[in-house]
């Protein structure tokens, strides 16, 4: 396979961009088995993986494909025998013509008379275990992947992965789920999926429920509904705690709170768009995510609570739930669980996102132009549910005056918040509680329409523009996400952040050389109420040289950042003290200073060296990295604060690699590392921090008619300075083909770890089997 990879890299060298086919080859004959769609996007630096399509026999499959930046790949086994057709669309040239790839290839085996109910598949199963001193863990998994065809226009496919890892006191580690595709208009997942509505909604988080999405001509509906946390009862050791005791009138009162529990989660999404996505495609998008408060059980009979001393008549030990319950109305004892709504664990949350999203794309996408901008809000607590309007006059101050806060006319208001309550909790615990800068409705404040708008705590919005001529892609983005902005789908998503960037990246030499060149600019003055932003700025440049074959190949990326938190002064702390003594007692004050200021630069650069080289009949892989780091302060008066550490940071890597084919089915590996760093640990130490590290691999794959290789490994590091240390370690494993469909996969690897306070070992061990049918 790497033998195919560096010719077709040598060929992307010569000709310029284009997607390279890697399997099956165009007008190939292949077995009635599992195919695998394969291509290079080598040397095509400005692909975006989110732009490619991969189209099988007319059909788009590019959610079942697996795409980034280097390759594309999608594995099948629902093609009937006979002949089939791929395109691969890649976005466009520097010269304006479209990087398409089409190519056709022929299935073995008798085709059908009409139409073909097939169905194939893959079993996997494997085993991990992991043992580190006296804590091990044992994981197993098994999986099965059916792909059919009913009809002509009608497909499926299931995915199930089941795990020993699976507990009830975890979201679900296992996956179930059947896929329809019928023609070009209906996808449906049933099941476990991953929706992605656009990057401020849903963008990917696991749900289990059903995603579907629908497509005549320009039009298209997305709509997905499900669980994305399920419910947790929590542990039965831990959901309980002792809230209260007390002894009121002779009777001996006890109250237990819940805690340790996960609300079901709901999610409902939709997208309305207008657009194949060709010139432009407009989009418009719902969010609804409500936890369901009736999920958690407020009694768990069998749940065990610990009474550390004997209390109110109950000598220390364990309880459970049935038995500190059955003693109520018994001796005396009044034993009762808090209300729901006063529970100290989690509460019920709400959460509605509203947005739109508009891509233009012009000149085969060689102009482009994207933007989305989206509205939340967020309830933490529902318990209560929504408050009707009389609620809302006294939601800010306390006066009847039919206002909220005296700006806004609850006459003027048209909807009730209990009219709105099946989409969108409105109460006390909602944030923001007013989505909008309140001054702008004073008209005595000096605040605009466009500050309120721009200021807005869960509003977000993100700009992109890119052009793409003469072998330069030139980009500007912005993107600006509030602090109170939430989507529960996208938990990832990181708030309070103002954003800009811009890139340039030129190919020249027809794509030999590639020069990129950017800037980023990050800050939190989202909020006027914001009197320290803290700022990043990045600056990055990369030289990517590919001269040709028997050439080295060179990269250079140079990136500085410079950070600060906005703060200028050191404050000035005064402390007075006491002392008692046999005089008496003496009062002396005291001055120190704390400095919280943040301004420091660091700069990274990052060399990398690789070539192949024919020596001694052998070919060699040769590979070197140098990485060096250099942070620093770049404040004085630091001395006035004697807690004050020094940031700065120096580390210096170094490695090299070679990697060597033999005239016999033998590679081996061979790399070596050294690196260096300097850090702070007090505000007045400093200290070293070295680790060498020797590593040899190889696997032979020449037994058995080339279906069985075996591997095997040595490692060695050693740390000293601020932390000793060395451990060697060995691993060794195959890779058996048993027969044509069925395969064997098996690594373990075993290290002995000494310090200065004694030995430890680890093991770990692999093992997968996988029969394709």
């Amino acid at each position: 396979m790497k033998k195919i990879i560096t010719l077709i890299a040598l060929s992307v060298l010569l000709t310029g961009q284009s997607v390279q086919i890697l399997s099956p080859l165009p007008n190939s004959s292949n077995p009635e088995m599992e195919i695998l769609i394969a291509t290079s996007f080598y040397g095509m630096d400005d692909l975006d993986p989110a732009q490619v399509r991969l189209k099988v026999d007319g059909f788009d499959v590019t959610g079942g494909a697996s795409i980034d930046r280097d390759m594309l790949t999608f594995s099948t086994q629902s093609l009937t025998p006979g002949k089939h057709t791929v395109s691969v669309l890649a976005g466009v040239s520097p010269e304006g013509r479209p990087l398409s790839t089409d190519w056709s290839f022929t299935v073995e085996g008798e085709k059908a008379a009409k139409f073909d109910f097939g169905i194939k598949g893959k079993l996997t199963s494997g085993v991990n275990y992991d043992k580190i001193d006296d804590q091990s863990l044992g994981v197993s998994q098994m999986g099965i992947s059916l792909r059919g065809q009913a009809t002509e226009w009608v497909r499926f496919n299931t995915d199930i992965k089941i795990t020993s890892e699976e507990d009830p006191l975890l979201q679900p580690r296992n996956k179930y789920a059947l896929g329809l595709e019928i023609g070009k208009w209906i996808q449906l997942t049933l099941g476990d999926a991953n929706p992605r509505f656009s990057q401020f909604t849903a963008s990917g988080k696991r749900m289990r429920g059903f995603d579907a999405l629908f497509t005549l001509g320009p039009l298209g509906f997305h709509y997905a509904k499900g669980e994305i946390n399920r419910t947790i009862q929590g542990p039965k050791t831990d959901a309980y705690s002792w809230s209260n005791f007390s002894l009121e009138e002779g009777v001996k009162k006890i109250e237990l709170d819940r805690r340790g529990y996960t609300f079901q989660q709901n999610m409902d999404a939709m997208r309305f768009f207008l657009g194949k996505g060709t010139y432009g495609q407009w989009g418009f998008n719902l969010l609804h995510i409500r936890d369901d408060k009736n999920s958690v059980n407020q009694e768990i009979s069998s749940a065990i609570l610990t009474l550390d001393s004997d209390t109110l008549g109950l000598t220390a030990g364990e309880y459970t739930l049935a038995e500190l319950l059955a003693l109520d109305g018994t001796a005396n004892y009044a034993v009762s669980l808090r209300d729901p709504v006063n529970w100290t664990g989690a509460t019920p949350q709400d959460n509605l996102v509203v947005g739109t999203d508009l891509g233009i794309y012009l000149d085969h996408k060689r102009v482009l132009l994207e933007g989305e901008v989206a509205f939340s809000l967020l309830n933490r607590n529902i318990w209560d549910g929504a408050f009707t309007t009389e609620q809302l006059d006294t939601l800010m101050d306390d006066t009847t005056d039919n206002s909220i806060g005296g700006f806004f006319d609850l006459s003027s208001i048209p909807i009730n918040p209990q009219d709105i309550s099946n989409w969108f909790i409105v109460n006390q615990y909602m944030s923001p509680l007013i989505p909008i800068d309140i001054g702008l409705f004073s008209d005595s404040s000096d605040v605009t329409v466009k500050d309120a708008i721009l200021s807005m705590p869960s509003l977000a919005f993100s700009g992109r523009a890119a052009v793409n001529y003469f072998g330069n892609l030139f980009t500007i983005k912005y993107s600006q996400v509030g602090p109170d902005f939430t989507s529960l789908a996208n938990p990832y998503l990181l708030k309070d952040n103002r954003e800009w960037s811009i890139n340039d990246k030129l190919r020249l030499l027809s794509n030999r050389l590639m020069l990129t060149v950017g800037y980023k600019h990050q800050s939190n003055d989202i909020l006027p109420t914001v009197t320290n932003p803290k700022v990043q700025e990045t600056l990055n440049s990369n030289i990517n040289f590919l001269p040709g074959p028997n050439l080295p190949s060179i990269n250079l990326s140079v990136r500085k950042i410079n950070r600060s938190n906005g703060i200028t002064e050191i404050d000035t702390v005064f402390s007075q003290s006491t002392v008692v003594d046999t005089s008496g007692s003496q009062t002396t004050q005291g001055i120190s200073f704390s400095d919280k200021r943040e301004k420091n630069q660091t700069l990274n650069i990052v060399t990398t060296i690789s070539h192949r080289v024919e020596l001694f009949g052998l070919s060699h892989n040769l590979t070197a990295n140098i990485v060096l780091m250099n942070k620093e302060d770049q404040l004085s008066n630091r001395d006035l604060d004697t807690t004050f550490i020094d940031p700065r940071v120096v580390a210096n890597v170094y490695s090299f690699n070679v990697t060597t084919r033999f005239k016999i089915p033998l590679k081996t590996t061979f790399s070596v590392s050294s690196t260096h760093s300097e850090f702070n640990t007090s505000p007045t130490e400093t200290a070293n921090q070295d680790l060498s590290n020797f590593s040899l691999n190889g696997e032979y794959s020449g037994l058995m008619k080339n279906t069985f290789t075996i591997l095997g490994g040595a490692n060695v590091a050693t740390g000293s300075g601020n932390t000793e240390f060395s451990w060697i370690g060995f691993k060794a494993g195959l890779r058996w083909k048993v027969i044509s469909n069925l395969s064997l996969n098996a690594l373990g690897e075993y290290r002995i770890k000494t310090t200065p306070d004694g030995s430890s070992n680890t093991i770990i061990g692999r093992a997968n089997l996988t029969y394709i049918f």
